[in-house]
This record gives C-alpha cells, structure tokens and sequence, in this order.
C-alpha cells in the first residue's frame, strides 16, 4: 500500500511532536509501516511508547517479547500528516484510519503511524476507539 501519497500536508516539528505525544498519552493503536528508499518496507500494529532518549518505540503490548519498531522523533528531518479521508474505509478490516503522522529522514527513509479505530461491524460510520488492554 502506497501510503506515502496520501499524507501530504507538511507540519512543523513541533506539530509533530504534539500528534505523537497525543498517541502515546492515548495509547492509540497504530500501524507503524518503516520504508526505504529501495523496496525495504516493514508494519506492525501496537501502541507507541515513549523510549530512552527521546525516542519513540512501537510495540503490540508492554509486556510484550514480540517484535519492535524503535525511531527517533528528532532525527526526522520533515514531517507530513493527513486526516482518515484518504484511506479508503475497509482498507484495514474493521478499522479505519483516524489519523496518520510521517517522519522523514534524511536517507529517505520514513516511519508513518497510522491511528486505527475499530468500527461497529460493517458500519462505516462513526468509529469507535479502539480498547486498549
């Protein structure tokens, strides 16, 4: 899935810090989705915790020995977001797309969290949060 096409609006580092800060505090679900230049790319849905030395870890739960995506907010160099409007609903199941943040690295590589909320079955309408345990 292209997602990078569909976050466009530049925000300011501060912006930025304030969305992931607002993820963290909420333990909002994400899908993180790391990409390179080339064709490396990488997803995991869990919640986003903050991490020693400023940076950001996204992990399925806290107590959780599964896999990782650790980044460092302040490394990026630019930032894009984009409201849900741009990801078809259905795109993920019975979750929509509330929100999504891109950090963008000098190497041209991008980490980009994508807020989900679980919608009622097969309603497309207003979503629900999602129940973090």
């Amino acid at each position: 899935m292209p997602v990078d096409n569909k976050i466009t609006r530049n925000i300011p580092a501060q912006e930025a810090a304030e969305v992931l800060l607002r993820l963290i505090a909420g333990r909002s679900i994400v899908q993180a989705i790391f990409t390179t230049r080339g064709s490396l790319s990488a997803a995991l849905i869990g919640a986003v915790y903050p991490a020693p030395g400023g940076a950001a870890l996204v992990k399925p739960r806290r107590e959780s020995a599964q896999p990782v995506l650790r980044f460092d907010p302040s490394a990026a160099t630019s930032f894009r977001m984009s409201d849900g409007r741009s990801f078809r609903p259905g795109t993920f199941g019975n979750y929509r797309v509330a929100s999504a943040i891109s950090f963008c690295y000098p190497d041209n590589t991008n980490v980009t969290l994508l807020e989900l909320t679980q919608t009622a079955f097969g309603d497309e309408g207003d979503p629900k949060p999602v129940q973090h345990s």
